[in-house]
């Protein structure tokens, strides 16, 4: 499995920064995900509403970057890819929005503790538990201490999906857009969330399910 802390994990980032444009709900988060995110933040809003705020995001995310983020936030979007900073991130603007290329386990302690922080599918690219855990604890020494974090991320069905089961939805046209047939790809593939699963075996079934079932792509 290519975590964010290995090297096999900066090159996967590295080739989806160019790849990005390609990519849709639910790898990017939708207008849905994203109404979500700026309730439950102005729903933890201090007075007065305007008061300034640091918040952080796992991840250079272009969708929650550049959403409403209310009162006086200036955020912080962390990615250890340059690749995906220069082609994802819509840019810095000062007082409003910076990007930094970093390791978040190797996140700087800001000037001001970071009062939001957002994970959009960042847990999922980590070893759990151990490297979760180490991240979790890292964040919290750059936190405030009423800090609110919120997290999107992906979850295998309580009962795991059969291979065999996601072949004949995949025949019969009920597999669901391609973002979304990979990922319960990689769900039927997992045996446990500490085995994680291999993106290389998960290609090399894509390949021998496109090859089999006619007009897969």
């Amino acid at each position: 499995m290519a975590t964010q802390s290995d090297e096999r994990g900066s090159k996967h980032w590295d080739s989806i920064a160019q790849r990005w444009h390609l990519y849709s709900s639910p790898l990017r988060p939708g207008a849905e995900d994203v109404e979500t995110f700026l309730r439950v933040i102005r729903s933890h809003a201090p007075e007065p509403g305007d008061a300034p705020r640091q918040g952080l995001i796992l991840g250079v995310t272009p969708e929650i970057a550049t959403m409403a983020w209310p009162g006086r936030t200036m955020v912080t979007g962390a990615d250890r890819s340059q690749e995906m900073i220069e082609q994802v991130w819509p840019g810095d603007r000062p007082g409003l929005r910076q990007a930094l290329c970093v390791d978040w386990f190797e996140l700087p302690k800001p000037a001001r503790a970071y009062d939001l922080v957002l994970a959009d599918g960042s847990f999922n690219t980590l070893g759990y538990p151990a490297e979760l855990r180490r991240l979790l604890a890292a964040l919290a020494g750059l936190a405030a201490e009423r800090a609110l974090l919120i997290t999107r991320t992906f979850t295998r069905p309580t009962k795991r999906e059969s291979l065999a089961s996601l072949e004949e939805a995949a025949r019969a046209g009920e597999a669901g857009g391609f973002n979304a047939f990979r990922f319960r790809l990689a769900m039927a593939l997992q045996s446990t969330p500490e085995a994680g699963v291999s993106l290389d075996e998960i290609w090399r079934l894509w390949q021998r399910l496109d090859c089999e079932i006619e007009d897969l792509s």
